[in-house]
């Protein structure tokens, strides 16, 4: 996962050195077809079902605008925020609420 949080945290700082290109696009499809496999449950090959993982690839897939509709970069977007979204939980009485650190049931709860 270090990999994801990596190159979501060195994309702003391209973009704030004015760095584009070839660089950027590489670490989109990295990106791009690297969250959805390393959140899978353990027992299916992925590294867990971390909520940080899809917060910090999302951050770095949304950091260059210019870049939203290369290849693959708008589909990862929407799969992080359908995988967050069916994880929100929620307070009876009170509606949505955060996200926690594990799902109730999921291999990251467990162990």
């Amino acid at each position: 996962m270090s990999t994801i949080v990596n190159t979501s945290e060195v994309l702003p700082i391209l973009r704030a050195a004015g760095i584009a290109g070839q660089q950027v696009r590489r670490a989109l499809d990295f990106l791009a077809g690297a969250i959805p496999g390393h959140c899978l449950p353990r027992h299916k090959g992925g590294r867990g079902e971390h909520s940080r993982c899809i917060a910090f690839g999302l951050a770095g897939l949304l950091s260059h605008p210019r870049f939203f509709h290369h290849n693959g970069v708008a589909e990862a977007t929407a799969w992080c925020v359908g995988w967050l979204a069916r994880r929100r939980t929620g307070v009876p009485g009170r509606g949505p609420g955060g996200w926690g650190c594990a799902r109730v049931g999921s291999d990251e709860a467990a162990g």
